[in-house]
């Protein structure tokens, strides 16, 4: 029940974001948020439940969105990062590096608690 209510606001409050990303003057209201986290548990139930002999179909392709995202995130960090540093001093370079030990805890209260099992374990010593 707490993943189901977690997930529901999770997409709730991003789907807000991106209308106040979209339209700056929009000012969120609590009921909004209220009712487009119903709005997502709904679909979730719905999908589950009465769609379920669809679910393989949209299950595809999820997996081909997931896929292709994957790599519209990965080629450009990876171009950006094969980039000469020029007009960047140390110092800011190490202000820009995310700093995992303070970044997790707070992924862990955005997300399902095994979001970032093992991920401290995983990075190398310089990013810790």
């Amino acid at each position: 029940m707490a993943i189901l209510a977690g997930n529901g606001y999770l997409c709730g409050t991003q789907i807000e974001a991106v209308i106040q990303l979209n339209n700056p003057s929009y000012v969120p209201q609590r009921w909004e948020g209220t009712l487009l986290f119903w709005a997502t548990v709904l679909v979730a139930v719905l999908i589950n439940t009465v769609v379920g002999q669809l679910l393989p179909p949209i299950e595809a392709l999820m997996l081909v969105v997931h896929v292709l995202g994957f790599f519209a995130v990965l080629i450009p960090l990876v171009y950006v990062r094969l980039l000469p540093l020029q007009g960047f001093r140390q110092g800011e370079l190490n202000y820009c590096r995310w700093r995992l030990k303070k970044l997790l805890p707070m992924m862990f209260l955005r997300s399902s608690p095994m979001a970032g099992h093992g991920q401290l374990k995983a990075c190398p010593s310089s990013l810790v």
